[in-house]
């Protein structure tokens, strides 16, 4: 019995305690990311919803809108000329992807933060009618009103700065499952976007300085981790990306925060001890 006892572990407790410590490794992983998916302009933040406008012609009378588009015999001989008033289109999704690489350290066992520096491509689709500009290829002066007549894809290219918090939800170390949230703001390099207005009769038109430059985003998502070996490891899952900031100042046009869905893949490489 007494050779028992004395088999038993008797170190103290804190050698025991710093053994368990041990296990989080304070070492920096790095990675690289890509994400696709599609991205859309909501009229509400925090809402997988398109903004929704009709896109019907709708009829009045001289002096109820301004400047609308005539209509060819409206009204009979001798009668009031009647307008046609072209709504905002509603808009549709559009392919988008992000891009970057990462630093991540774990904090404790299950959990690490990551920052990071992205490439991001948004886009938002949406109908307009025929280029009114003098010019075709003067964009600056470009304007397009009438019915609806073709598609046109607004892109918007943002470098972004995400901060990650992972989670590990499983207690598997090699392949697990994660829980991420975070925050990433972004800023404007260039848009080819046009803006609804309501003068004419309803029209798009392209104008840089009343799109919102400096962006804020919140970030989450799910992650599958594995790998062979602890050099290199994969993750891959969900993402979703909720922006704050409106995408243009003007509020004739109803779309207001972009809305990204995708599925980010993610691989990870850190140096081992020789």
């Amino acid at each position: 019995m007494s050779n028992l006892e004395e088999s038993k572990d008797t170190r103290p407790v804190d050698v025991l305690t710093k053994k368990k410590t041990d296990k989080v490794s304070k070492k920096i992983s790095w990675s690289i990311n890509i994400s696709a998916g599609s991205s859309v302009i909501t009229e509400d933040a925090f809402s997988f919803k398109s903004s929704y406008a009709t896109a019907d012609r709708q009829y009045s009378t001289p002096g109820s809108n301004i400047g609308g588009t005539p209509a060819t015999g409206a009204g009979g001989p001798g009668g009031p000329t009647a307008y046609y008033n072209y709504s905002q289109s509603q808009n549709k999704p559009a392919f988008a992807f992000k891009v970057g690489i990462n630093a991540r350290k774990n904090i404790s066992n299950r959990s690490s933060l990551s920052v990071g520096l992205g490439y991001s491509q948004l886009a938002d689709k949406i109908e307009i009618g025929t280029n009114q500009s003098p010019s075709q290829s003067s964009m600056a002066l470009s304007y397009y009103s009438g019915a609806p007549q073709q598609t046109h894809t607004d892109h918007f290219h943002f470098i972004e700065l995400p901060l990650m918090y992972n989670w590990r939800v499983t207690n598997n170390t090699d392949h697990f499952l994660s829980l991420n949230a975070g925050i990433a703001p972004s800023y404007l390099l260039s848009t080819n976007a046009l803006l609804y207005d309501t003068t004419m009769g309803g029209i798009y038109y392209y104008n840089k300085d009343v799109v919102t430059k400096t962006h804020f985003n919140f970030i989450s998502g799910i992650a599958y981790q594995f790998g062979n070996t602890k050099a290199v490891t994969f993750s891959v899952g969900p993402q979703f990306s909720f922006d704050v900031t409106k995408v243009f100042k003007s509020d004739l046009d109803k779309r207001k925060y972009f809305l990204y869905t995708g599925l980010d893949a993610r691989v990870f490489f850190q140096k081992n001890k020789k």
